[in-house]
């Protein structure tokens, strides 16, 4: 078999991905914050890039001058330490920062006046139980090896003051005996929060019981009994297992259940804090006559433009880059000044000396003037991509808003279903991009902030024929079990069939599964006994 070979050319057309078709994807899918970051570093590494100011230049320069004629009527203003001379001072402090009267205990006397101290002043970080502990610890009795053994202790308490890690491991990691864990550990139970230290929830309420002052000797034993035997079946909400065990009625177990709910089964919760994470919508939708109007949050967001020396340098003068660089490496700030002057034909505001010194080519290779040509093209993208990706978000909300008019105007129960094909139809874009829009983005509505994705929800066949959507039906879910009586919760099987008298046909494990995704717990441990 004979080879040879020959060289053919071909025709073909191929997509590619571009640096800069990457960066504008990457940009869309940021959500306010990171785009924020990105216009801030950008502002730091270009030089050529200004933030944009809401005052226009020739505002400015009005008001500078309107400054400077009336700056002969301002006459400076100084205290007047001759009237009220028997203002008294001692009384007015007094008043102010004391615990008497109106004041409040803990703001530092501040009684809601205008001459009260500030937030800041009052402001505290929450104690963790970690340092309530610690305190506790630096107060008792407990001899130095003792204290040492009770570090390690606390330090392996969960958030919730639950010891998870075995005593054993303990002893091993610091090498101490067991024993002297076990006994650090018995006094530790005994601080406060009261059920602190135990290793599950048995011993937790437990060690509650113990320091609880209960009036009769037989409540304290139900309440043992229930702790230590029953709290399987009181989980399940087992309710007549559980009075069949005891050998109590009905009534009388739901007293002692009553009594059990008076512990607290995580004694940690007091000194958790708890993070609250707003959400700062990046789309408004508001009603206006009759009709809903889209805002672009923007608020924050740094207004982008190119700056007027370069632009002017780069315009005047085809070599003008040169002079820069001849200005940036000079040491005297009058000579640079001078040069910049020159360049551009006027007066140069010395504040730009320390921007002028940033255009200073950093590659060898590279001339400053197409330093600077290449600093201008980054800037000029940088501000369309920007000005592209607001047009697409608002682009993409319109048409939803078109869509989903029945959801903003009743609720969740009128959402209707909708996939990624329908909005990138509408719009003439590509299912990937509206993907890419909708994620990490919030638009508050007249109903509630929502993500973008949330109104993409999959279909459910009605029984007209219709179709309805996914969290429409989740949302007749909730409301069913909402309505439900407590002593007798309707089960899977019951939604279904109050769903199917509203036209819905769905199967009961989806049901279930809908229940499980909405947080609800089972019929059978959503019975009330009382």
């Amino acid at each position: 078999m004979a080879f040879d070979l020959k060289l053919s050319m071909k025709l073909g057309q191929q997509m590619v991905m571009t640096p800069q078709l990457q960066a504008a994807i990457k940009l869309l899918q940021m959500n306010r914050l990171e785009l924020s970051e990105t216009i801030q570093s950008e502002l730091t590494e270009n030089p050529l890039l200004e933030e944009f100011s809401e005052v226009s230049d020739l505002e400015q320069k009005k008001a500078d001058v309107e400054t400077h004629d009336n700056s002969d009527q301002v006459k400076e203003v100084s205290p007047d330490t001759n009237k009220n001379p028997d203002f008294d001072w001692d009384n007015y402090l007094e008043q102010s920062f004391s615990y008497s009267g109106k004041s409040k205990p803990g703001l530092g006397g501040y009684d809601g006046s205008e001459d009260g101290p500030g937030f800041e002043s009052v402001a505290t970080k929450k104690i963790s139980l970690a340092e309530h502990l610690l305190d506790q610890v630096a107060t008792s009795d407990l001899d130095d090896e003792e204290r040492e053994i009770a570090h390690h202790v606390i330090g392996s308490l969960d958030e919730w003051g639950y010891l998870r890690e075995p005593i054993e491991e303990i002893a091993k990691k610091n090498k101490i005996k067991v024993e002297m864990v076990e006994l650090t550990l018995k006094l530790i139970q005994e601080f406060d929060p009261v059920g602190v230290g135990a290793r599950d929830l048995k011993e937790c309420l437990l060690l509650q019981l113990k320091s609880m002052k209960i009036r009769h000797k037989a409540n304290r034993e139900l309440l043992r009994q229930m702790i230590e035997t029953q709290l399987p079946n009181l989980e399940k909400k087992n309710f007549k297992a559980m009075a069949k065990e005891m050998g109590l009625e009905m009534d009388e177990l739901g007293d002692v259940i009553k009594m059990l709910q008076k512990f607290e089964p995580r004694p940690g919760r007091p000194f958790v804090d708890i993070d609250n994470n707003y959400i700062t919508p990046d789309i408004h939708i508001y009603k206006v006559n009759g009709e809903y109007v889209i805002s672009l949050n923007e608020d924050g967001l740094p207004k982008l433009k190119i700056s007027n020396l370069y632009r002017n340098i780069l315009k005047t003068m085809p070599d003008a880059a040169k002079i820069i660089t001849m200005a940036a490496k000079s040491q005297n700030v009058e000579q640079e000044l001078a040069v910049l002057s020159s360049a551009v034909g006027a007066e140069v505001d010395p504040s730009l000396v320390a921007v002028s010194s940033e255009a200073a080519p950093k590659n060898a290779k590279e001339s400053p003037k197409e330093y600077i040509q290449n600093k201008l093209r980054a800037a000029l993208w940088l501000i369309r991509s920007i000005h592209q990706r607001q047009r697409t978000i608002y682009k993409v909300t319109e048409s939803i808003v078109k869509s989903q008019r029945e959801f903003l105007e009743y609720g969740v129960t009128h959402l209707r279903p909708m996939v990624l094909k329908d909005i990138a139809s509408d719009i003439g874009m590509h299912e990937s991009t509206i993907s890419r829009v909708t994620s990490n983005k919030y638009v508050h509505t007249p109903q509630g902030t929502f993500e973008l994705k949330y109104f993409f929800s999959s279909a459910i066949q009605k029984s007209n024929g219709g179709d309805i959507a996914a969290e429409s039906v989740k949302e007749k879910i909730r409301m069913i079990v909402k309505g439900e009586n407590d002593k007798n919760p309707i089960s899977d099987q019951g939604i279904v069939e109050e769903l199917r008298r509203q036209g819905i046909e769905i199967a009961r494990r989806t049901v279930a599964k809908y229940r499980e995704m909405l947080g609800i717990l089972p019929s059978s441990q959503r019975k009330a006994l009382f």
